[in-house]
């Protein structure tokens, strides 16, 4: 462990001297300081934590802990623009849930449009595709078709279209979210008026260039 990792964990009132002799609970207070260093915008603090709580544990993580580990991980990475690194993470996620959970696991479909968003922001538009209509196989086996848990799908879905100038197929997953959301929601929540506006005013405009 760095002399600044111990220098962190040091500073919060819980730690304890004696603490790091047991391994099972230095791992779960080093997961909470970790946390904590996120929400107070220390990201970089965050990231050397958990990593070192991988250190901690070796390759004694059960799946849930790889699962936890891992998607904190990726938050951190992703809330400084590290978005490979954050990848890499959401892949290691999307193993264990696998593994735990089968593949048809609604928790599996959302790993998979996580994973999406980051290929998107690296700019990998086609294997982003590819992973929102993994997800969608999930949610549509599992789901009603109106279901208001597919507008997160829908909308990753429609923002790789565009990217791949797939304006028709974005605009017709964007009404679909807005009919849905309606359903849901009423036709005026705000919800609903910025899906509504989004439509309107980027994805016409793209489609008419």
């Amino acid at each position: 462990m760095s002399e600044d990792i111990e220098k962190i964990l040091k500073s919060y009132k819980s730690y304890s001297p004696g603490l790091k002799k047991d391994k099972a609970a230095f791992f779960e207070f080093s997961l909470k300081a970790a946390a904590s260093q996120y929400y107070e915008s220390h990201f970089e603090n965050a990231i050397a934590i958990l990593n070192h709580c991988l250190d901690i544990k070796d390759n004694s993580l059960t799946r849930i802990e790889t699962i936890a580990l891992y998607n904190q991980l990726a938050i951190a990475y992703k809330a400084i623009g590290k978005y490979s690194e954050a990848k890499d993470s959401i892949n290691q996620v999307l193993k264990s849930q696998i593994n735990l959970l089968g593949k048809e696991n609604l928790d599996v479909a959302q790993t998979y449009l996580n994973l999406a968003d980051l290929y998107i922001r690296l700019e990998q538009f086609v294997k982003a595709e590819e992973l929102c209509k993994s997800a969608l196989e999930i949610l549509d086996s599992q789901l009603a078709p109106n279901n208001l848990k597919l507008v997160t799908a829908y909308k990753t879905l429609s923002l790789a279209y565009r990217y791949q100038h797939k304006f028709s197929e974005a605009m017709e997953l964007l009404k679909l979210c807005a009919d849905i959301e309606a359903l849901h929601l009423g036709e005026d929540n705000l919800q609903v008026s910025e899906t509504l506006y989004y439509l309107a005013n980027k994805l016409i405009w793209d489609f008419s260039t």
